[in-house]
């Protein structure tokens, strides 16, 4: 069950230059001199409230600035707006290569002409409303933040799993209207659009119509408290970033998902509804990047046999599937949309702020869910006509959501097998790693990034997911410097725990031979 590459699309970033407190050098300031005196903190400034940033225009999403400003030397934490704006995005460039830049520039002139044309049908999905999105009972966990509260409502049916009522139906209703609409006008206006990934062929990159804003909403206040909680070791409280989108899955969509991890540090998946059977989502263990591509157990073999047999014949389901760092999801499905693409970047920004980071910031701190900055948020589809599974992968994110939207579907189920570092990815499943999750309308799974999953073959109907991977620009940079083994790893520790028992074992050998050799000489 081997996953696929995809970091080498990461450009590597150039060493910072360092002073002497640790803090990264932030270079010159306007007049090309370089001045020491003038560099990050290794530490944010919890107690400052960072500057809007929303209605100027930036290189940079206005959450990562709003995000970095914290980490300004006290002598900038006053300076006018538009100064401190250029100040942190010189030092961003300095990690951005001209190639990168250009892609950037390309990209944001494709969302300009599709927000310029494309008329939405609901404009009160592009604002978060929460009391019109979220059940009662999330937003009453969200607004007294606590892990007592995000527990209350959550399932944690494995390890760094967890499950719990999210949207309310009648937003799922609302943003599957609009999903219809925007891909009814795609096709109107024969315009192409990027899929969400590679491996779905149906679906739409929220960013890319409008969403980036919601979607920031969602990252920032309600997917980064809980990240700060169950993440934190991943970056959960730093997740400052998000890639959204929807899939679909059926009969004329995709079928399944491959065996993948997300290119997420936490991901977000919503079932949002529609008619189906099947689909489950299937994990199997967290994996660094060391160890993402080992051997599965041979109850992992059998179950990626199963999932080869598809069925016949599939009815149209829509479904959003988590990204991969192995095997981008942004490669592997072909049918959805990145909601930022079409005006949903607000909307995100208010999701991930006020709803996602509480919750990461509890739940993922150890992978930097307490500083989550920004976010890529999709819809996929699934059915007969279109994506039906999707494969074995990790996702790009420090933390994903994933929210199913409805439709009537069977199958599709998500299955996890375990988180893993790089250098773990595919390494072997362990039995405990084993979970299968079946979606429901409204309810919502949020899991590290780097945890493996896939998705089951839809095996009839219709189902539409939404997803939002949330990341750490903080966390990602931490990473390059570390020295020793991720906690957040499941490879990384069993083998500490082997290297600890190999060495007591050995220990106990010498004691026992110089026993030996005490008492013989006695004798």
């Amino acid at each position: 069950m081997s996953l696929q590459g995809s970091n080498n699309d990461r450009p590597e970033a150039p060493s910072p230059v360092t002073v002497a407190n640790g803090a990264v050098a932030a270079g010159n300031k306007g007049n090309g001199t370089v001045l020491s005196s003038l560099s990050l903190r290794l530490n944010p400034n919890q107690e400052h409230k960072p500057d809007d940033y929303e209605d100027m225009q930036l290189e940079f999403s206005a959450v990562l600035l709003s995000s970095l400003e914290k980490y300004l030397p006290p002598t900038m934490l006053n300076d006018p707006r538009d100064q401190k704006a250029k100040f942190m995005q010189d030092i961003l460039l300095k990690y951005l290569p001209p190639t990168e830049r250009n892609r950037a520039i390309k990209h944001r002139e494709y969302r300009q002409k599709i927000i310029s044309n494309y008329q939405p049908r609901n404009r009160e999905l592009y604002t978060l409303n929460p009391t019109a999105v979220f059940v009662p009972s999330f937003l009453k966990a969200i607004h007294d933040n606590s892990e007592q509260s995000f527990r209350n409502i959550l399932s944690e049916p494995s390890p760094g799993i967890f499950v719990f009522e999210m949207l309310q139906k009648d937003f799922c209703e609302s943003l599957l209207e609009e999903i219809e609409n925007f891909e009814n006008w795609v096709t109107e206006a024969k315009f192409r659009i990027m899929r969400p990934n590679t491996m779905n062929r149906y679906g739409a990159v929220l960013e890319d119509f409008g969403f980036e804003t919601m979607l920031d909403m969602l990252m920032e206040g309600f997917i980064r408290p809980l990240s700060r909680v169950f993440f934190a070791e991943v970056g959960g409280s730093t997740l400052d970033s998000h890639h959204g989108f929807v899939v679909e899955y059926g009969q004329d969509r995709d079928v399944d998902l491959g065996f993948h991890v997300d290119d997420s540090e936490v991901t977000l998946n919503v079932c949002l509804g529609k008619q189906f059977s099947g689909g489950e989502l299937f994990f199997r263990g967290t994996r660094c990047e060391n160890h993402v591509n080992t051997d599965t157990q041979s109850e992992g073999q059998r179950l990626k046999q199963q999932e080869s047999l598809l069925p016949s014949g599939f009815v149209k389901a829509l479904t959003s599937v988590p990204f991969c760092i192995f095997h981008y999801t942004s490669y592997m499905s072909m049918y959805g949309a990145v909601l930022e693409d079409f005006g949903f970047e607000t909307m995100l920004d208010m999701l991930m702020e006020g709803f996602i980071r509480p919750l990461s910031r509890v739940f993922f701190a150890e992978v930097g869910g307490s500083t989550l900055d920004s976010h890529h948020g999709f819809v996929v589809e699934y059915g007969q006509d279109r994506d039906v599974d999707l494969g074995f992968h990790v996702d790009d994110s420090e933390v994903t959501l994933n929210v199913c939207l409805g439709k009537q579907f069977s199958g599709g189920e998500l299955f996890f097998r375990g988180t893993r570092c790089e250098n773990h990815v595919n390494t072997d499943t362990q039995s405990e790693e084993i979970f299968d999750y079946s979606h429901a309308p409204g309810q919502a799974v949020l899991h590290r990034g780097r945890h493996r999953h896939g998705a089951r073959a839809t095996t009839s109907g219709h189902r539409v997911n939404l997803l939002l991977w949330c990341r750490s620009s903080v966390f990602r940079e931490m990473k390059r410097y570390q020295k020793d083994f991720p906690s957040w790893c499941d490879e990384c520790n069993r083998e500490k725990k082997e290297r600890q028992r190999s060495s007591l074992a050995t220990r106990m050998s010498v004691v026992v031979v110089v026993v030996f050799v005490v008492v013989a000489l006695m004798e």
